[in-house]
């Protein structure tokens, strides 16, 4: 019998792009969803991640709202027309309930108030997708 663990090549982690323009959030973010079993896959901003979603099939992406050039708002409606069926959570710094609201309105799968915790993050990745947090994911 072969071992069928060095069968394939495929990373069974939850693929999550993140688009982000400042580099220390984007990095910050990146060490806690690893932490927490996410393969993660960065982008300083928009048009880097139209090429992502391209050439690395993103499962899920988060996204920062407001960034110079295009913006959050901008990905989410490009990948609505592109026909792409992944869930797009979006996260702002301008906490205010005006741009929260907007968010929502725009049809973002989940709308997140920077600084958020990676606990509240992780756990709304997992429900945009559609799935329990398995146990080794979990910090309790």
């Amino acid at each position: 019998m072969g071992d069928s663990t060095c069968s394939t090549n495929v990373d069974p982690r939850i693929r999550v792009l993140l688009i982000d323009d400042d580099e220390p959030t984007l990095e910050l973010t990146t060490l806690l969803l690893e932490r927490r079993g996410f393969y993660v896959i960065t982008a300083p901003d928009v048009e880097t991640a139209f090429r992502v979603v391209l050439d690395d099939a993103p499962q899920v992406a988060v996204t920062d709202l407001e960034m110079p050039g295009l913006d959050g708002f901008d990905f989410r409606d490009a990948i609505e027309l592109s026909g792409a069926t992944f869930p797009v959570l979006a996260v702002s710094g301008a906490a205010d309930s005006r741009t929260l609201a907007r968010a929502r309105a725009a049809g973002f799968d989940a709308v997140l108030a920077k600084p958020c915790s990676s606990d509240l993050l992780a756990a709304a990745l997992y429900r945009a997708l559609g799935v329990t947090a398995p146990a080794e994911a979990r910090l309790d």
